[in-house]
């Protein structure tokens, strides 16, 4: 309870009573204690996940981040709160050219109701890296009519790594295919580049180097389809027909160089 007393006292002063009243506290401490472990379980929610979160004012600048942020960014507490989130965070595209403010879907959503959420986007680290995330930004109001906006994002970087990964499998399987028909339609071809001699400025001999002839006729060098055939076992087959063509060619009374892999 919270008491409160107050004398009474007659025309010259003198104390003749006193008035106390007394107010039952109970619910009041209940609220406030309710209150505080709201608070301190949300918190404790916040600083346990897995994604950073941030929490803005009306105008979109920082006032809470929880320790996922540090983790991923490498910046503070204390350098972030207070600051705008885009100035400080997202002022970068991916290609690193400046991404104006008013470009940013995430600023331009707090004009409007409704969350905000950009599935590849970048945020820029303490170091100046480029972190790519996925992101929602979420308005909110509490109860006593204090608004702003609840930010979370995940890194995404594995997942671009694992993406990245598969499309080059698949862009290794079409150039597999593709070496493939060309052994089998016999779509290779050598160009004779010749050895000059420097003292009787004359050709003494033939270097062969190998293209890969294109169901369009398109020639296509080396450095497109040699890596993928020596990564995934089409090389030897392709030396075998470099060599062939090579004795054919010497056995004809030319004088050639050719070159082969290193398996």
């Amino acid at each position: 309870a919270h008491l409160r007393n107050r004398l009474i006292r007659d025309r010259h002063g003198k104390a003749v009573g006193m008035i106390g009243v007394s107010i039952d506290m109970t619910a009041r401490i209940a609220a406030e204690r309710d209150l505080r472990s709201a608070r301190d379980y949300m918190r404790a929610v916040a600083d346990s996940m897995g994604d950073g979160l941030c929490t803005l004012d009306g105008a979109g600048r920082i006032v809470y981040v929880n320790p996922r942020v540090e983790e991923i960014l490498g910046w503070t507490s204390a350098e972030l709160v207070g600051q705008e989130l885009h100035d400080a965070l997202h002022h970068t595209r991916a290609d690193g050219t400046p991404y104006p403010a008013e470009d940013c879907p995430m600023v331009q959503a707090r004009r409007t109701p409704g969350a905000a959420r950009v599935d590849d986007d970048v945020l820029v680290a303490r170091s100046g890296t480029l972190v790519p995330v996925q992101q929602v930004q979420t308005p909110f109001e509490t109860d006593d009519g204090v608004g702003g906006y609840v930010v979370v994002f995940s890194d995404i970087t594995a997942r671009k790594r694992q993406a990245t990964y598969a499309e080059r499998k698949l862009h290794d399987l079409a150039w597999i295919e593709r070496i493939r028909d060309a052994l089998d339609h016999d779509r290779f071809v050598l160009f004779a580049q010749p050895i000059v001699t420097i003292d009787q400025d004359r050709a003494v001999q033939h270097e062969l180097l190998l293209r890969m002839i294109d169901e369009d006729g398109t020639v296509i060098a080396p450095g497109l389809f040699l890596p993928i055939a020596e990564s995934y076992g089409s090389i030897g087959e392709i030396d075998r027909w470099v060599t062939r063509q090579t004795v054919a060619l010497a056995t004809a009374g030319h004088a050639v160089e050719m070159n082969v892999s290193a398996q």
